[in-house]
């Protein structure tokens, strides 16, 4: 499992604990440093249906508009990580 995975999975492990409902679909974003390779193999993504899409300009913004996270500040690339909970 690579890093990339590492940090996708820890993230969904923490909404994980928050209510949801088996098959629900959840968007998170992944930041990780400049140029880290992240393969192309996201089956151990604890996600079905996995989406893995790397965000061009490194914002996040909410639904409202509001800006989350912008990567470039930091010197990282962005993802974002797209699929139905398991469980």
């Amino acid at each position: 499992m690579n890093d990339f995975v590492e940090r996708a999975n820890e993230a969904i492990s923490n909404m994980a604990a928050q209510p949801h409902k088996r098959g629900d679909l959840v968007s998170i974003y992944i930041p990780v440093p400049h140029g880290l390779e992240i393969g192309s193999s996201y089956e151990e993504i604890d996600l079905d249906n996995v989406r893995v899409i790397p965000v061009s300009d490194g914002v996040a913004t909410g639904a409202d508009g509001k800006l989350l996270f912008d990567a470039s500040k930091i010197g990282a690339d962005l993802y974002l990580v797209e699929g139905n909970m398991k469980r």
